[in-house]
């Protein structure tokens, strides 16, 4: 979660999928209705990192894959 494109981001790493998207989903509740916020939920694996989901005030949540 990021709070402006250059920082500052609260990061965590969770293993279990539907916890992490439980998180993910607590951080757009506590954080989501602020301007400026974005709130990225990733898979990181091998060294490759994709985007799951997406969320901004101005355009809600998007899924880039489902988790």
């Amino acid at each position: 979660m990021t709070f402006r494109e250059d920082g500052p981001g609260i990061e965590g790493t969770w293993t279990n999928e539907a916890v992490a998207l439980m998180k993910f989903r607590s951080f757009v509740g506590s954080h989501g209705s602020q301007d400026g916020v974005t709130i990225t939920l990733v898979q990181e694996s091998g060294g490759h990192t994709e985007q799951l989901r997406t969320w901004t005030k101005e355009h809600g949540e998007v899924v880039h894959r489902r988790t």
